[in-house]
């Protein structure tokens, strides 16, 4: 146990040293920077530097809002930031003379801002930045007037830089559509090359899910005829993404079969189409027409018809020919918008915007201590109101460093929290002395103080996705040089700075170890809901399957969509887990995995059936029913096993059922038998090697619930 937790402090230590710079942004940067160099320079040009401190803080903020949402959520979230730093300033400006509503103030600002969470990240972001003011302008005392003035200010700042991002909107050319959408063939292009490497996992769900929420929020200034384009490139992306998992779970079939020479077509088709991939992936990045090497789709064309001279695969060569067709379909669209003037515009596209009544249903569905949300929220109004009371009463003359410091650091999750703490300590321990000492020795005058503060702002900018802890350098550093205008005494600032992070920082841990989260008691319920979704999604299928009037893609791509999240929620919470100290209760790291590695097996032959729907002869196929109800009874006791850590309740035997249904499918010559038992062969066999995992995880040990023997289970990496 002590192993265990020292390396889970070892890894939060060590991750808040971690550098990526893949995702900085240099126009992101350039354009959040001019938004606060604008209000202190004019200020300074006015003779009254000091006046647009109070603006280039909103605006700093409003910034690093502005990595929420797409194009409307994205303004919506700036908008909603700047005003809740506003109404925060005032707030904390009002209370600060009065020690018992200060703390009774921040109390509240923090259930709030934990309560947020509940809304998603854009949310999460408003509400951190309105503590954020809170804590700053509880450091300052001002009269009726100047409260009007600071709160007015630091909106006009942060509705500066919401301009200045909505002005380039027609300016722009779909770089953040096209950057999703390249991500996303990109990543089908990894994941073609990786059928001949053998792999059985499920393509990525994550970049699939960020390219429908960027088309689902169009640039206002759009034209159409582009909106049709971006539209085709999603559906066409989804499609091959079934059909290379379609084609993966041949290539398993066939490589249980022993027929090595059927493999080796399919990887054929798979490597031709990782070619094709990737070009299409180079053209959306260029924002060109796709270039085609020598000989690309008679490759393409090949390989399919090598998989249509092997004997018994019908299957195989109509995915892989459709496989073809939406590559082509892709080709087409990836030059786009030239050639869209043709193609008929699809209903429009508006951004999805929950209903106030929703949001607010979701805020109180997790407001009790059973849900995290509801933990997070009591733990940051605890500490923050602690935070405000340790502030008042400490002699150092910086006290409002600790409220910061516990807002900026304690998150839901243990990871998140302590990785976050290690690389605040770092960046400010840097930041104040250096800086600190800069102004105490070098005595800059308020320009060069406003240089070097517009400086920090843009180092900030950059270094907001590369490293936390060196973010915070900057901003440490920004809000010093900020202070220097005012002329504020900083001979004293470097140990004031430094004594208050430790105290909030302190502060912050403890709160949460006396008060935890641990996300090994929330993975079982993540896990149960993926289950729980990859056997709605297997109704929906098995539903088309027993009878074609029952086939409705629209509830099918609302189960696969659904599934998508779901596996998202609990491969990131198993991630989560593996990363804290082990705590008892919790469902073991090994049993996880192993959950997540067999539904990954279970969904990849779900999402096979789906992408040979509708490749399939339109039959009744009562003798399925058999099945798809043993299956429902099989993950029912699966998934309730998984959330109270007992072994799965026994249910009737999958494998008779499946062996029922090879007969009474050859018996009626079902067309359509070869892929149809082949897929369910894999769903009983992931389906047996998931229970036969919880069953090895639980206490004490059982007979095989489905009467099968235990299957090996295929290594996966997702």
């Amino acid at each position: 146990m002590a192993s265990k937790q020292r390396r889970s402090f070892g890894y939060a230590a060590r991750s808040a040293l971690v550098f990526d710079t893949s995702k900085i942004e240099l126009g992101y940067v350039a354009r959040c920077t001019a938004g606060v160099a604008v209000p202190l320079l004019v200020a300074l040009v006015l003779g009254y530097p000091a006046f647009g401190l109070a603006a280039a803080i909103g605006a700093l903020s409003v910034g690093f809002a502005s990595q929420q949402g797409v194009y409307r959520t994205r303004a919506a979230a700036m908008l909603w930031t700047a005003f809740g730093m506003a109404v925060s300033t005032a707030a904390g400006s009002l209370a600060a003379p009065h020690p018992l509503a200060m703390i009774l103030v921040a109390v509240a600002w923090g259930f709030a801002y934990g309560a947020l969470v509940a809304l998603g990240p854009a949310a999460t972001v408003v509400g951190l930045n309105s503590c954020v003011a809170l804590a700053l302008a509880s450091a300052y005392s001002f009269d009726g007037q100047q409260i009007l003035v600071q709160s007015g200010l630091v909106l006009a700042g942060g509705l500066l830089q919401t301009l200045l991002l909505v002005a380039i909107w027609p300016m722009r050319r779909y770089g953040i559509e096209r950057g999703v959408l390249r991500d996303a063939y990109a990543a089908l292009a990894a994941y073609a090359r990786a059928i001949a490497g053998g792999t059985h996992a499920l393509p990525d769900a994550s970049l699939f899910q960020s390219v429908r929420a960027a088309l689902a929020d169009p640039q206002p200034f759009a034209r159409r005829r582009d909106l049709v384009a971006f539209s085709v490139l999603q559906d066409e992306a989804e499609r091959i993404r079934a059909a290379l998992a379609a084609l993966t779970a041949d290539h398993y079939y066939w490589e249980q079969q022993g027929e090595r020479a059927m493999c080796a077509a399919i990887e054929q088709v798979g490597s031709t189409s990782a070619l094709v991939l990737e070009a299409i992936a180079s053209a959306l990045d260029r924002a060109s027409e796709p270039e085609a090497h020598d000989g690309l789709w008679e490759d393409a064309e090949h390989a399919v018809d090598t998989v249509n001279a092997r004997p018994g695969a019908r299957h195989a060569f109509a995915q892989a020919q459709a496989l073809l067709g939406q590559l082509r379909a892709a080709w087409r669209s990836a030059g786009l918008p030239a050639e869209t003037t043709g193609l008929e515009a699809p209903p429009r596209l508006r951004p999805h915007v929950d209903r106030w009544s929703d949001g607010w249903l979701a805020i109180r569905s997790n407001l009790n201590l059973r849900s995290p949300v509801g933990r997070h929220a009591v733990r940051l109004a605890l500490a923050l109101g602690l935070a405000m009371l340790f502030a008042q009463r400490l002699p150092a003359a910086r006290g409002y460093w600790i409220p910061l410091t516990v807002v900026l650091i304690l998150k839901p999750d243990f990871t998140a929290t302590f990785e976050r703490g290690f690389a605040r300590i770092i960046g400010t321990l840097i930041g104040a002395v250096f800086v600190t000492a800069l102004v105490v020795y070098a005595h800059p005058t308020p320009d060069v103080s406003i240089e070097l503060a517009i400086a920090f702002a843009a180092l900030g900018y950059v270094a907001f996705s590369v490293n936390y802890a060196l973010y915070t350098l900057t901003v440490t550093s920004f809000v010093i040089m900020l202070l220097a205008v005012l002329g504020t005494p900083e001979h004293q600032a470097v140990v004031d700075r430094v004594m208050d992070t430790f105290i909030g920082g302190a502060l912050a841990a403890i709160a949460y170890l006396a008060f935890p989260t641990w996300e090994s008691g929330l993975t079982r319920e993540r896990l149960a809901d993926l289950l729980q979704a990859d056997r709605v999604y297997a109704d929906v299928i098995f539903a088309g399957y027993i009878s074609p009037a029952a086939r409705d893609e629209q509830a099918r791509r609302a189960a696969q969509t659904t599934a998508w999240q779901a596996r998202v929620a609990a491969e990131a919470s198993v991630d989560r887990m593996a990363t804290e100290p082990a705590r008892a209760g919790g469902i073991p790291q090994d049993v996880a995995v192993s959950v997540l590695a067999h539904s990954q097996r279970f969904a990849l032959a779900l999402l096979t059936l789906n992408a040979q729907t509708d490749n399939t002869v339109k039959i009744e196929r009562p003798a399925l029913r058999s099945l798809a109800r043993r299956l429902e009874e099989a993950l029912d006791a699966d998934i309730a096993a998984v959330r109270t850590g007992t072994t799965p309740a026994p249910t009737r035997s999958l494998r008779d059922g499946y062996r029922a249904l090879e007969r009474v499918a050859r018996e009626t010559h079902d067309p359509d038998a070869d892929i149809i038992l082949a897929e369910t062969d894999l769903l009983v066999d992931s389906l047996n090697s998931l229970t036969e995992a919880l069953q090895r995880g639980s206490p004490g040990e059982a007979p095989s619930p489905s009467g099968d023997p235990p299957q090996d289970a295929i290594a996966t990496s997702g």
